[in-house]
């Protein structure tokens, strides 16, 4: 069963500031009218193996043909199990070769977090909370904490751990 906040779309500016840096390729859980990337993941998408990255066979850096995407952005579904399974899928993608990127909820007490995240190279903690949107709106009254977590080829935790105040980063 989807859940509302399995369909919350990143913010456009915190996305771009993130894009700055990391130049994405590929978003890995998207719909329609939220992909980042010109290559995307999602259930509407029109090709219908990449209606799910979780069941693609290949690489997520495999869509591009030239062969020249290297880095995936992925903001999940936060409902369980997606979340611990994306975030197996980009601890395992990163292993592939690729840099990938999760926005998730700051959660270091789940055993998704200790068994993936501690794996990463990098863990940002997102400061001020995130507002998601929901059909282009915000929504107030985020209940959690977020991370940017940072998977890169040769990571293997634990994690260099920073505070980025995103909203700085967009101004």
């Amino acid at each position: 069963m989807i859940k509302p906040t399995d369909l919350y779309e990143t913010p456009p500016e915190l996305f771009e500031a993130l894009n700055m840096v990391f130049d994405f390729d590929v978003d890995a859980a998207a719909a329609l009218c939220t992909a980042k990337c010109f290559h995307w993941f999602g259930p509407e998408h029109l090709m219908e193996e990449q209606h799910n990255a979780l069941t693609w066979e290949g690489n997520w850096t495999d869509l591009d043909p030239d062969g020249f995407a290297t880095s995936v952005w992925c903001n999940p579904p936060y409902s369980q199990p997606n979340l611990e399974r994306f975030a197996r899928r980009c601890r395992d993608e990163a292993r592939k070769g690729a840099i990938v990127v999760m926005l998730c909820p700051h959660s270091p007490e789940t055993g998704w977090w200790r068994e993936y995240v501690l794996q990463a190279c990098e863990v940002w903690e997102v400061f001020p909370r995130v507002q998601f949107l929901l059909d282009g709106e915000r929504k107030p009254g985020n209940p959690w904490a977020s991370a940017v977590v940072v998977w890169t080829p040769f990571s293997s935790g634990p994690p260099a751990r920073r505070s980025w105040t995103w909203k700085e980063a967009t101004a």
